[in-house]
């Protein structure tokens, strides 16, 4: 008897019709942080506003700007309705995780080893159209200093696919929702990203003592890291390998990091844009480290 071949998932089936900038399921007050759903205006260039980072080198970040308004919904929708700009959540604003599925690095065919058997949730089109934004509820709590950060963003969690927990995720007019209600994120899932959470702030322990090393074992130790980012790196992995690399650079104290991610970058064939992103997240996660 021949085995029965699997259908697509179901986020590839659903009927993506609804236009409206912020479905219903994600305008419950008790999703939201204390001075509600946060969003930030966000351009062409892939650029946003300023000031939506944990913390930020040129005055107050995230938590000290919430407070103020500055990231009041309905203004950000009122330019966004006037073609002024484009809009991104906030996340860290939401008890709320977004699996990014890019629909081109092998996202399609590895978000499955991720999300296995998961209930479908709220989804929506990504601004290409080939790829999806899969919204899962989290029972996190908010914590004063961070908002709502139980997991963290994690880039490359598979292959092609992302976590959103306290990055931004854009949206834009093209993009189309599936209706669905959000369903809690799968215990599954929820377990393998906080194993990732907390390896992760055990590598940045390793490296940030890195710094505090005399200069000859200080340089022996970067050389090392060096040595990891002139490595072949395959094409389905070149975003995420950036990234990991990068990140051990940042938290290292590589003075030059982002100009070595930017050249291995074009070596390995990532666009300019791209890389820029790359360095973005990067230095998003270096502060977001830090004590």
């Amino acid at each position: 008897m021949a085995l029965k071949t699997p259908g697509p998932p179901w986020w590839r089936t659903d009927l993506y019709d609804i236009a409206a900038p912020i479905p219903k399921a994600l305008q419950w007050q008790s999703l939201h942080g204390p001075h509600g759903m946060a969003l930030v205006p966000a351009w062409d260039d892939g650029t946003t506003a300023p000031g939506w980072g944990l913390r930020s080198a040129q005055g107050p970040g995230f938590m000290g700007l919430y407070p103020q308004n500055r990231f009041r919904a309905d203004r950000a929708l009122k330019g966004y309705g006037q073609d002024l700009w484009h809009f991104a959540f906030i996340m860290r604003s939401m008890r709320v995780i977004v699996i990014d599925i890019d629909g081109k690095n092998g996202g399609i065919e590895n978000a499955p080893l991720l999300l296995g058997n998961a209930a479908p949730t709220l989804a929506e089109t990504s601004k290409s159209g080939t790829g999806y934004h899969l919204y899962y509820e989290t029972p996190d709590v908010w914590d004063k200093d961070r908002g709502f950060a139980m997991f963290d963003d994690s880039i490359g969690v598979v292959t092609g696919v992302d976590i959103r927990d306290t990055g931004c995720v854009y949206h834009h007019k093209q993009q189309r929702w599936n209706g669905r209600p959000l369903a809690p994120l799968p215990q599954h899932i929820a377990d393998r990203l906080m194993v990732k959470k907390n390896r992760r702030h055990e590598e940045s322990v390793r490296l940030s003592v890195i710094s505090e090393m005399d200069e000859m074992e200080k340089l022996m130790a970067h050389e090392h890291l060096f040595e990891e980012l002139a490595k072949p790196i395959p094409a389905g992995k070149r975003n995420a390998t950036l990234y990991a690399i990068g990140s051990k650079l940042a938290l290292a104290g590589v003075d030059d990091w982002a100009d070595r991610v930017q050249v291995r970058a074009g070596e390995v064939g990532v666009g300019s844009d791209e890389a820029d992103k790359i360095v973005g997240n990067i230095q998003r996660y270096e502060v977001d480290q830090k004590p």
